[in-house]
C-alpha cells in the first residue's frame, strides 16, 4: 500500500470519525382514534413526534424518522391504522448515529461489502 494512502487512513482513524444518517420528516393525516397507533409506530422506529394538530376530524402528526427505519413503514402503517392513515416523507437533515449502534452498523456494512467485519485500527497503518 502506498505511503500516502497509509498516512491518510491513519489520519482519518486518529480524527475519531463520526457516522451520520439521513433523517426524514414524516407527515401523517389520520382519524383521531388512530393517533396512538401512529405515534407507537414512529416512536418504535427510533423516531420522535414533533407536533400534533387537529383539523376537523383529522389529526396531523409531524415526526422525524431515520431513513433506515422506514423500509416497511407502509405495511406497518396500513396494518396499524386499517388503511386510514395518509402520510408522506421528505428529507429533513443529517444526524449522528447513536453511539450504541455505531459498532454494529459498521460491522454490518463491512460484511455486506465482503470485508472483514472488524474495522481496521490505527495500528494497522502506522509503523512503530
Amino acid at each position: 500500500m502506498p505511503a500516502t494512502r497509509r498516512t491518510f487512513y491513519a489520519s482519518f482513524l486518529s480524527a475519531e470519525p463520526a457516522l451520520l444518517e439521513p433523517i426524514l420528516k414524516v407527515t401523517v393525516k389520520v382519524p383521531a382514534d388512530q393517533v396512538g397507533n401512529v405515534t407507537k409506530i414512529i416512536v418504535g422506529r427510533r423516531g420522535k413526534v414533533v407536533s400534533m394538530e387537529q383539523k376537523e376530524y383529522l389529526m396531523y402528526i409531524t415526526g422525524e424518522l431515520p431513513t433506515a427505519e422506514t423500509f416497511d413503514l407502509s405495511e406497518a402503517m396500513r396494518s396499524a391504522t386499517a388503511g386510514k392513515a395518509f402520510w408522506g416523507t421528505e428529507f429533513l437533515k443529517w444526524e449522528f448515529v447513536p453511539s450504541s449502534m455505531v459498532g454494529q452498523l459498521i460491522r454490518e456494512i463491512r460484511k455486506r461489502k465482503g470485508l472483514s467485519p472488524e474495522p481496521p485500527t490505527i495500528k494497522d497503518f502506522v509503523e512503530a
